[in-house]
Parts: C-alpha cells; sequence; structure tokens
C-alpha cells in the first residue's frame, strides 16, 4: 500500500508499507517474499532479506531542488531536479515473529533529474546512495554472507509518459 501527501510548494511525504504471509506451514525459500533491492528496502541487497513472512515501512520526504531549469544539452532537454531522503524499517522470516530488534534499519538520499529526450521521449536521471544500519549474516550454500554497515549505490535512467484514462490525467 502506498499513501502521498502534499505538504508544500511541491514537497511530499510518501509512504509504502508491504505485508506478507505464505499460510500454513513453512515452505521451500524458492518461494519466500524478497525485500531488499532497487525496488524495495534499498539498503540491503535483493536476496539478503527472505523469508515466508515480511513487513516493511518506507517514509520518504520529497522536495525540489531547482525548478524550470529550461536547458538543452545536445538532445536532451533539463527540466528539474528534485532531492529525496527515505527510512526504512523491515524484515521477512519463516516461522514466529522477530523481536523488533531483529528488524533492519536504514536510510538514504536520491537525486532525480527530470529531462526530455529527443523533444519527445520525457526521462529521468537517478542516483541513490542508501546505508543499512543493522549487520547480519546469512548462511547460503555452506558460505556465511555478512550484510549491513555499508553503502550501497544505485542509478538508471526512467521513462515516463501521460496516459489520458477516462478523462483524466494520471502521471505515469
Amino acid at each position: 500500500a502506498s499513501a502521498y501527501f502534499p505538504l508544500w510548494a511541491d514537497h511530499t511525504l510518501s509512504t509504502r508499507l508491504r505485508l506478507g504471509s505464505i499460510l500454513g506451514p513453512p515452505v521451500a525459500d524458492f518461494f519466500d517474499f524478497y525485500l531488499g533491492g532497487l525496488i524495495g528496502f534499498k539498503a540491503y541487497p535483493f536476496y539478503a532479506i527472505s523469508g515466508n513472512e515480511v513487513a516493511w515501512l518506507n517514509l520518504t520526504y520529497r522536495f525540489p531542488l531547482w525548478r524550470n531549469i529550461d536547458t538543452k544539452f545536445g538532445f536532451i532537454y533539463f527540466d528539474k531536479i528534485f532531492l529525496s531522503f527515505h527510512a526504512d524499517i523491515g524484515n521477512a522470516w519463516t516461522g514466529d515473529i522477530p523481536d523488533y530488534e531483529k528488524f533492519k534499519k536504514g536510510a538514504g538520499a536520491e537525486v532525480r533529474i527530470f529531462m526530455n529526450s529527443y523533444y519527445l521521449f520525457p526521462s529521468a536521471l537517478f542516483f541513490n546512495a542508501s546505508y543499512g544500519f543493522d549487520n547480519f549474516e546469512r548462511v547460503v550454500n555452506r558460505q556465511t554472507i555478512k550484510y549491513g554497515k555499508e553503502w550501497r549505490f544505485y542509478g538508471g535512467l526512467l521513462f515516463g509518459f501521460d496516459i489520458v484514462n477516462n478523462q483524466n490525467f494520471i502521471k505515469y
């Protein structure tokens, strides 16, 4: 579930909550929920946190750094730059719910540059840095892997388009 709260002058606070459970007896880890990585808990790698149950909460504060850039460089037209700060808490497990101290915590920041490519394609370039506050270990194929207390960096190029649906504009 997601919720967005406009604050003032294009500042927003967003929340994301993810809860999941595989009902019944524990199943093989092939069916686990995975919590980390770019699309989830950014402070830890995708396969670092997994289990038959999952709980995750994300809070993100986003605001404009520079609006109306109106600058062209080659085939790219730069429009605006936003900065966001996020905080996460969550865990995935199999069996009984772990104590609060076992839940992983992380935080980070992201800069996102909105632009248009070739005067046609709405694009966004992003860079993200996230830090996991909690150390933990997992044993995979008899090898111990340590996670946490490290920075993780992400970057990417996104494309977005306005879609008309029932005479309302929806931003994707």
